[in-house]
């Protein structure tokens, strides 16, 4: 199941529809018993949570889309398929209201969350019989057919060539070279880039290839064969052990049983046949560059003497199996401890925990110093004072039961010669670094432009501290010294003291300017930082060469190799932005509406004490063309298209070619494309012009 989630972020996309099947036969609030590398257990789950947890998968794997008007559904749309109908009574009636019964509880348990409505309707199914004696099943068909409709896009018959093109290569190739792909476009006469970008990103959307270019080896390399690439990561995550002959290699297993995977056994596993694409790892070493790049194992740094290539070993925590028995309780800190919890509203999704160990082991592993781990508790070095203890901890509160909150322990280390006569607490550095390796973590999951989990940092409150029934105190951004509850308070001064920011003053005396060098090097992580942000959103780099389309010049906005991060480097070098003037980049954030990105530039900005020079860099015109296209409806881009006679594939690429040859340089042009874009974006793009 872990891995099933790890890859639920390639695979996953808005504009499909989804279909939750369970059995209607099997208690609802019941726990099923699952398999895993250490064998069967009763999971921690129960089947009413593993049925939530795919709907609110499916939601945060997904990208806000419009709500289709002609069939009154909302993207990606669910249906819920109970099967085994036949068991729930003698008669249709008796098993009917069985099954809404069930059908009941869940709708329950998704009421007034956002993902509710994404949820379209519920079938109780028999499936022993023939489709034509089940009318349920007949009514599923039907419906099924008919949302599929909402799914059709034209595609362009050059498109239809390069994709059987695809298909034959993939025959002897589980890779191809992006060079190659340009290559086989042009001559399927696809030529300009940004076409070939929104290709690519339509078949990986439909899950004939895997294009990540956010990611540095898949930048260059595109998956031809999906499939096949879930099979290079099963084979060391497979919960069955492959038949391996050899003492060293079941010995090797045992180790991995405990998240540890020998470079050697890795290399044997990827022998075995996997599939019809033969893997080498001597031939094939970037393969291992990319599941590290992807979060599937992380090095493991070893002493001097096991350096050699046959010693070589990685971590990988999704082996590490769930143990129900070995359920980590609340402990309260101590004088050397401060612990932050996380609510997950709800859904914490079991793949988190191995990216947040992932994440830890990539930055403060040292040598020597093996992590204690297992699938729910991980105990980990930070640095030569603090270690760090990641736990699930299982939560009652006086409102309801949540299954599983996270709960991050920042230590400070004891002195064991006792030479310090009062134990330190947790440096406040360290406390705030932490955090941000933890939050860092929840990040890919907003990969590719996905709404993601959501999360509140909190603690139980002083009150229930001998309760079993807690109550929860949220912490927001530490900026307050006391917490309501009933009528009294908590104090939390300690956690504003570790964990907030501290603040600036408004104005720096020279004494405490800022060195230029290094506000150099902050302001270049910040361009950094957001070209990041702009390459993981799909559609982003279309919003902002429109946006920056009156600053920077027309070749650079044209060529194919522009992406975000050129187009912020031509804005330093015409000194439109600088180290001391990010004002533009804010403006540009702001109606971007990333809050992630608003929030980069907001804290650099308070970091170094950047003033917010001029917020109108941006013409009023420019700033209601972009929130104007972003309220467009798809559906209507054919309508446009057919009106100035072109084949773009977004509004986006529309306005950029008129705006190209100057076919929005007066008024009239201008009121004939708003008459083009519909009622709402009509509205926003001719107010107050």
């Amino acid at each position: 199941m872990l891995t099933r989630q790890f890859l639920q972020k390639i695979f996953m996309t808005s504009e499909a529809l989804y279909i939750v099947v369970f059995d209607l036969s099997k208690d609802i609030n019941a726990h099923p018993t699952v398999a895993d590398s250490t064998g069967e257990h009763t999971h921690h789950w129960s089947n009413l949570q593993f049925i939530l947890s795919f709907i609110l998968t499916v939601y945060s794997h997904s990208r806000d889309v419009k709500k289709n008007m002609e069939k009154g559904v909302h993207q990606p749309t669910i249906l819920i398929v109970g099967t085994h109908k036949g068991e729930l009574g003698e008669t249709e009636e008796e098993q009917n209201a069985e099954a809404q019964k069930v059908f009941g509880k869940i709708e329950d348990a998704i009421k007034d969350t956002p993902y509710a409505k994404h949820v379209l309707q519920y079938f109780a199914i028999e499936n022993k019989l023939q489709d034509t004696k089940d009318k349920s099943f007949s009514d599923l068909k039907e419906v099924i057919d008919d949302l599929m409709t909402t799914l059709e896009k034209p595609v362009p018959l050059k498109w239809m060539r390069f994709r059987c093109d695809l298909q034959n290569l993939r025959e002897e190739n589980l890779f191809c070279p992006f060079k190659e792909i340009k290559t086989l476009a042009s001559k399927n006469g696809i030529n300009e880039q940004t076409q070939l970008s929104h290709l690519l990103y339509f078949l990986f959307d439909l899950g004939e290839i895997i294009y990540m270019p956010d990611k540095d080896l898949l930048r260059d390399q595109v998956v031809l064969d999906p499939m096949e690439f879930v099979k290079i990561v099963t084979a060391f995550v497979t919960v069955v052990p492959p038949n391996l002959p050899k003492p060293m290699y079941r010995d090797a297993f045992k180790d991995l049983e405990k998240g540890i995977l020998a470079k050697d056994l890795l290399r044997k596993l990827w022998n075995i046949d996997i599939g019809k694409h033969k893997l080498d790892i001597d031939k094939h070493e970037f393969l291992v560059k990319l599941m590290i790049e992807l979060g599937f194992i992380c090095k493991r740094e070893t002493s001097s003497q096991d350096r050699s290539q046959e010693m070589q070993s990685f971590f990988v925590p999704l082996r590490l199996a769930f143990n129900a028995s070995s359920e980590v309780k609340p402990v309260p800190d101590d004088s050397q401890s401060i612990s932050v919890y996380y609510d997950f509203k709800g859904y914490l999704p079991d793949v988190l925990f191995p990216y947040m160990i992932i994440e830890f082991l990539n930055n403060f592993q040292k040598k020597g110093c093996d992590p204690k781990l297992r699938c729910n508790h991980a105990e980990l070095y930070f640095d030569q004072f603090h270690h760090v203890t990641l736990s699930l901890v299982k939560f009652v509160t006086k409102k309801d039961e949540r299954p599983f909150l996270l709960k991050v322990t920042i230590k400070r280390k004891s002195d064991l010669q006792k030479l310090r006569k009062v134990e330190q607490e947790p440096d406040s550095e360290a406390c705030k670094q932490v955090l941000s390796t933890v939050e860092k973590s929840f990040q890919p999951s907003q990969d590719g432009g996905r709404r993601g989990i959501q999360f509140d940092r909190c603690i139980p409150c002083c009150c229930s501290d001998k309760s079993e029934k807690k109550h929860i105190q949220f912490l927001e951004d530490f900026q307050y010294e006391m917490l309501p509850c009933n009528g009294d308070g908590m104090d939390v001064k300690r956690y504003k003291r570790l964990f907030e920011d501290e603040i600036k003053p408004t104005k720096l005396t020279e004494t405490d300017q800022v060195d230029s060098n290094q506000l150099e090097d902050k302001f270049n992580k910040l361009n950094d930082d957001l070209s990041e942000v702009f390459m993981k959103l799909k559609r982003r780099y279309l919003f902002l060469r429109c946006c920056l389309f009156e600053h920077i010049e027309l070749q650079v906005l044209a060529s194919q190799s522009s992406i975000a991060k050129s187009l912020f480097n031509e804005l330093y070098a015409k000194q439109c932005i600088k180290p001391t003037d990010v004002s533009l980049l804010l403006e540009v954030v702001k109606l971007s509406e990333n809050k992630y990105a608003e929030d980069l530039v907001k804290q650099y900005m308070e970091d170094n004490n950047v003033q917010n020079v001029d917020e109108q860099k941006l013409s009023p015109y420019r700033k209601r063309l972009c929130r104007a296209l972003t309220q467009f409806d798809p559906n209507e881009l054919n309508k446009v298209n057919a009106s100035y006679e072109m084949e773009s594939l977004t509004i986006w690429d529309v306005v950029f070619a008129l705006e190209s040859k100057k076919k929005l340089a007066d008024e009239s042009q201008k009121e004939r494309l708003a008459e083009l874009l519909g009622a709402i974006p009509k509205e926003i793009l001719c107010a107050d012009s």
